[in-house]
């Protein structure tokens, strides 16, 4: 009885990662909800723009823009937003998730100064993540860059963790996940909640990554030193590369990773900003390309009745 346990939990990595790409490819969202959820994210746009945060209202128009980069409503939008000043924010390909989601602030010269040292300790504890929880789960995994890793892994945690970005909290959620070199097989939903707000990803493929996947730009460190180990206990541990480089930078006063809170302000968006945004840019990123045609084919323009 024991050893069929054993070969139970030894299969787990296998058994979990086809049941979260199944469950992944039945739960995705239909088109009407993409449309109804990109309606939405303009209507919040239009409300940050009237409240004059133009920045925000700029992240939440990022997933729009990709699927109805002509619509009326939001050409308007774009042109109040440019002519009152607002600044795009986006995390180049080859940074990720390393580049902070934050605003410039007008910084004087005393508060650099103030700032000058929380700044360097701040970014120390980017150095590291590190995460510890319990679960069902079994599997060990070890990479040297995401494009250089061996992977087997499923079931899911829930735990501690102190993660990049300085989001100390939680975590928690599940999957499994098969790896070697940069070939990834992957169906995860996890999210972490803690010091910087929610970081989350629902991800289900089969692919060759690149830097600029979503999981890359939204939750991992293509560029990350790690390993993971579980069984029944999950331990994760991972150094940060760019982070050093930023950390010995920023003696210099220089944040190429944008994350100093003397130069930086945190976008003005709540939690389910946050949760919404991220919806609508995961559906549109897992969507297939006959999944797309027929979006526009039913809706032409996003606030066309279905045809």
């Amino acid at each position: 009885m024991k050893k069929g346990k054993d070969l139970r939990i030894l299969f787990l990595p296998v058994f979990m990662l086809a049941f979260a790409i199944l469950n992944g490819n039945c739960k995705s969202a239909t088109i009407h909800t993409i449309n109804n959820d990109l309606r939405v994210g303009l209507q919040k746009a239009e409300k940050l723009a009237e409240d004059q945060k133009y920045d925000e209202a700029l992240v939440v128009l990022q997933p729009i823009k990709e699927i109805y980069p002509d619509e009326p409503r939001l050409v308007a939008l774009l042109d109040t937003i440019k002519a009152n000043g607002g600044k795009e924010i986006k995390r180049p390909e080859a940074l990720g998730f390393n580049y902070a989601f934050r605003k410039e602030a007008d910084a004087g010269i005393g508060e650099r100064i103030a700032w000058y040292l929380p700044d360097r300790l701040f970014d120390a504890l980017d150095l590291l993540t590190v995460k510890v929880g319990i679960g069902y789960n079994s599997g060990l995994g070890v990479w040297v860059t995401r494009y250089a890793q061996l992977k087997a892994l499923g079931g899911y945690s829930y735990g501690l963790s102190i993660a990049q970005k300085r989001n100390i909290g939680i975590y928690g959620g599940g999957g499994g996940e098969v790896a070697v070199g940069p070939a990834d097989i992957v169906g995860m939903g996890e999210s972490r909640v803690g010091t910087n707000g929610v970081d989350s990803i629902f991800i289900a493929q089969s692919k060759m990554i690149t830097a600029g996947d979503p999981i890359f730009m939204r939750y991992r460190d293509v560029w990350g030193i790690g390993v993971q180990a579980a069984a029944g206990v999950d331990i994760y541990a991972e150094i940060h590369p760019l982070e050093i480089v930023d950390l010995i930078a920023g003696f210099f006063l220089i944040d190429f990773l944008n994350d100093d809170l003397a130069t930086t302000d945190r976008l003005q968006l709540s939690s389910r900003d946050w949760e919404n945004l991220n919806k609508s840019s995961g559906q549109i990123s897992s969507m297939t390309r006959a999944k797309y045609n027929t979006l526009l084919k039913t809706y032409p323009t996003l606030y066309s009745k279905p045809q």
